[in-house]
């Protein structure tokens, strides 16, 4: 049975991490936060298919201890494939590994003592985990994890020395649940 299925959902985006500023006491904080987001699926075979998801999140960004803050626009782009766990039944778990590559952009607005935040071009490895369940004919009820296990860096720039750029490093974890039409 293959068929392909477009998901749309609301996705929470985390930063967990120590924040430490590499060569400093300063921690950068990045706040969780919803924001909407999309996939596309296609499944090749009964138990795997290939899934294509792009989500958006501003959350607030702040260093600890300085009560200002800002917001920077984070979309993790992954591609993953998914195994489903098990064949029986309505409800289809998967676990499934991929890429995802990230794009930050800065707020307008900087935080106190920081010129800018961005992260380094790269694609890092995602863990993903979650389960569909059919709600009627063509629709489905969706929900999925995914975890980057190796360290996600983030460079700040400083005010008074923004050609030097401190490492921060995260490990982003993005929950999704929403609904997707088959096709």
């Amino acid at each position: 049975m293959r068929f392909g299925l477009i998901m749309t959902f609301l996705a929470w985006t985390a930063f967990p991490g120590d924040g430490r500023l590499q060569g400093t006491s300063e921690h950068l904080r990045i706040a969780p936060r919803l924001g909407p987001g999309a996939a596309l699926e296609a499944r090749v075979s009964d138990r795997v298919t290939v899934q294509l998801a792009a989500n958006e999140a501003r959350p607030r960004v702040s260093l600890r201890g300085d009560g200002s803050s800002q917001r920077i626009r984070v979309v993790p782009l992954s591609f993953s494939l998914q195994e489903r766990i098990s064949t029986r039944g309505p409800i289809e778990p998967y676990v499934g590994t991929g890429i995802e590559y990230s794009l930050v952009r800065r707020a307008l607005q900087p935080v106190a003592g920081v010129a800018r935040i961005e992260q380094p071009d790269h694609v890092a490895l995602v863990l993903q985990a979650g389960a569909r369940m059919p709600l009627a004919r063509r629709w489905w009820l969706g929900a999925d994890a995914k975890v980057l296990p190796f360290s996600s860096t983030f460079e700040t720039h400083k005010a008074e020395d923004s050609g030097h750029a401190l490492q921060t490093n995260f490990h982003p974890v993005v929950v999704m649940t929403g609904v997707g039409v088959r096709f």
